[in-house]
């Protein structure tokens, strides 16, 4: 049994709102607004915005090639979520509620129902 399967996980990755079965997921999209996701990661790595700025390009580039090639999808199609929320206007305990709630409104009885 897979821990997608068990329930009760949270799975982060490239494909998993493709992999996971949608009746037994709750598939979010977490997004920021390039020069949010840039000054973030400056900050945290305690690296240049150059630095920084390079990262998230490189990384935008292979999660989406990864997606197309893998799965013939773009991270961008709204239809592979149920919940897309933006870091760059929620804070995270805003983003925190609205999800938790989602979980709660999808799966009343338990995730892993």
């Amino acid at each position: 049994m897979t821990l997608a399967e068990r329930g009760g996980v949270v799975l982060l990755g490239r494909g998993s709102p493709i992999i996971l079965r949608p009746e037994r997921a709750l598939r979010l999209l977490v997004v920021a607004p390039f020069e949010t996701r840039v000054e973030r990661l400056a900050a945290g790595r305690s690296i240049s915005k150059e630095q920084a700025s390079a990262i998230v390009k490189r990384a935008d580039v292979e999660r989406n090639e990864f997606l197309r090639h893998h799965f013939g999808v773009v991270q961008s199609d709204a239809t592979l979520y149920d919940l897309s929320l933006n870091l760059g206007t929620l804070s995270l305990d805003a983003a925190e509620r609205l999800e938790s709630e989602a979980l709660h409104d999808r799966f009343p009885h338990g995730a892993s129902a």
